[in-house]
């Protein structure tokens, strides 16, 4: 009989399929959201104006639905994979070591938090080179038309395609900036910021909720508690960590040498974070 996975493994790999799944399921919310993030950026080209779901329907009708899975896909069921066997997988092995193994229900909500922002941070730090990727690619997609070889749809309508697949992207990344400078260090401040809030958010909300449910009689262990303490969860991660996403989204998008003004608005997250403030306001960050 074969030797048990250690747990330590199990939590990694556990985390990390269940959200590549998640990842590539949700491609089509993750490709508006990003474009949405990055529309109003100088240079770009604004291509929805009523919304959320008005941009997915929008998209969904000029590129055709198969394409919602087709632009950013490999490389961020690739991220997940490697960043969320960190970020979630880990969590509870990393919660107990600073409370010192205690369980769950006694472990302080400052010890979850602690847990939550250490994991979110190492795991978006791992994953940072194919989160560039994955930002470029969803930016890049649209539809080619065959005779001029160029975008008639998306955020580069009009203009030839840069590049034809995620790996030809991380290449042309390496060439022009370094893998340091182009890939693991582009965006990693604003992107670690992001996970270490989204996580430290998430985790901690999901675990103490529960707790405090089930302390003060509110719900029973069992499918309702959990479903309520995810939205909970998901609510206050998003609140805690969009406006370091919206920033890491517009950094990443950018080639590390600045060369006209929408890469000198986007070079760090500083620059990013001012711009936004001064032309959009607070507004543009949620």
């Amino acid at each position: 009989m074969a030797a048990p996975m250690p747990s330590l493994a199990l939590e990694y790999l556990s985390g990390s399929l269940a959200s590549s799944f998640t990842a590539a399921v949700f491609n089509p919310l993750e490709i508006v959201k990003t474009r949405l993030q990055l529309q109003d950026m100088p240079g770009w080209r604004r291509v929805y104006t009523r919304g959320f779901l008005a941009a997915l329907c929008t998209t969904a009708r000029e590129d055709g639905l198969a394409r919602l899975w087709r632009y950013g896909l490999a490389p961020i069921v690739a991220r997940d994979f490697l960043y969320s066997g960190v970020r979630t997988g880990m969590y509870p092995t990393v919660r107990a070591a600073l409370a010192s193994n205690r369980p769950a229900s006694e472990t302080r909500l400052a010890h979850k938090v602690a847990a939550g922002a250490l994991c979110g941070g190492a795991g978006s730090c791992l994953a940072n080179p194919l989160d560039v990727v994955r930002v470029r690619m969803i930016a890049e997609g649209g539809v080619v038309d065959a005779r001029t070889g160029r975008l008639t749809t998306g955020m580069r309508a009009g203009e030839v395609p840069r590049w034809t697949s995620s790996v030809r992207c991380f290449v042309d990344a390496v060439r022009a900036d370094g893998y340091v400078r182009g890939l693991a260090l582009r965006g990693l401040a604003p992107s670690a910021s992001r996970a270490a809030l989204l996580t430290a958010a998430q985790m901690s909300t999901y675990d103490h909720s529960k707790v405090l449910a089930k302390r003060h009689g509110l719900l029973r262990e069992g499918l309702l508690l959990h479903c309520a303490a995810a939205g909970a969860s998901g609510f206050a991660a998003q609140v805690a960590c969009n406006p370091a996403d919206v920033v890491k989204s517009r950094v990443m998008s950018m080639r590390a040498a600045p060369d006209g003004p929408a890469a000198r608005a986007n070079a760090n997250a500083a620059a990013a974070l001012c711009h936004i403030l001064r032309k959009e306001g607070v507004r543009g960050l949620y």
